[in-house]
């Protein structure tokens, strides 16, 4: 790409390699509580476009590198690990048992396993009748039709 065609691509201001204002904001964001739609609508973008612009600044080489820094940053500054997290919380679950309290024992291993990904929350969505619904009120002659 010729330097030229580098300037109209970037954004006014903004130097090669550098993030602009919403980008570097939606970084700070997101370090907050790692949800990408809820950081790009704090960032300024459209709550409406929010989870796909989120989806698009994590593809982004330049904001992952900047995101990923900044979270470095914070773990040493936080001396937070995956590995303490996950050892804090063993130790949470075996002070509790040891206490007969089966219900933060249970908590604990709950943590642990969304940590890991063990656990994946689900929701069931209805969007309508389903297909076979639609297709017996047409053969019947229920339809609104």
């Amino acid at each position: 790409m010729r330097d030229a065609e580098l300037r109209f691509v970037q954004s006014p201001g903004v130097s090669k390699g550098e993030l602009n204002r919403k980008q570097q904001a939606f970084v700070d964001e997101y370090a907050v509580d790692r949800n990408g739609k809820q950081a790009a609508i704090r960032a300024g973008y459209s709550p409406r476009t929010a989870e796909g612009q989120a989806s698009r600044l994590l593809s982004n080489a330049k904001v992952r590198a900047a995101v990923d820094a900044k979270l470095e940053r914070l773990s040493r500054k936080t001396e937070l690990t995956a590995e303490k997290v996950l050892r804090d919380l063993e130790q949470h679950r075996v002070l509790a048992l040891a206490a007969d309290n089966h219900n933060a024992a249970n908590k604990a291993s709950e943590l642990q396993g969304k940590f890991l990904g063990i656990f994946v929350e689900r929701q069931q969505v209805d969007v309508g009748p389903t297909l076979a619904q639609l297709l017996t009120d047409i053969d019947t002659g229920d339809g609104d039709g």
